[in-house]
């Protein structure tokens, strides 16, 4: 197994049992250097539906685990928002754990006095 090879596997184990098995027959079947946007996209569907409700893993975490960039996984999660397939989240779990609004509330504009 090359090194490439057992990255992609131990980017699959860390996906939960249930959405390992769909997984773990694409990503492992197929070389890392064969790996299409298409399969790409099917990890982060299954990586969004697993972990993409209240207080699960930002759109970043969920980028390293499957190998992609923020913006692709962003703008995924987004086309499921708006075609209703997936609600659209409040908080969110960072890295360290703890749990954060998922959006920030915008500042609001200075004052000015005539």
């Amino acid at each position: 197994m090359s090194k490439r090879q057992e990255v992609t596997a131990v980017r699959v184990a860390n996906v939960p049992a249930e959405t390992f098995e769909a997984a773990s027959d694409t990503l492992r079947a197929t070389p890392p250097a064969e790996v299409t946007p298409g399969d790409k996209r099917k990890a982060i569907l299954l990586a969004l539906k697993a972990w993409g409700g209240e207080g699960g893993k930002s759109d970043n975490q969920i980028a390293a685990q499957v190998g992609c960039s923020q913006v692709y996984v962003w703008r995924i999660h987004q086309e499921l928002i708006t075609s209703n397939k997936l609600p659209a989240r409040e908080t969110v779990k960072g890295q360290d754990g703890r749990v954060r609004p998922a959006t920030r509330t915008p500042k609001a504009p200075p004052v000015s006095f005539p």
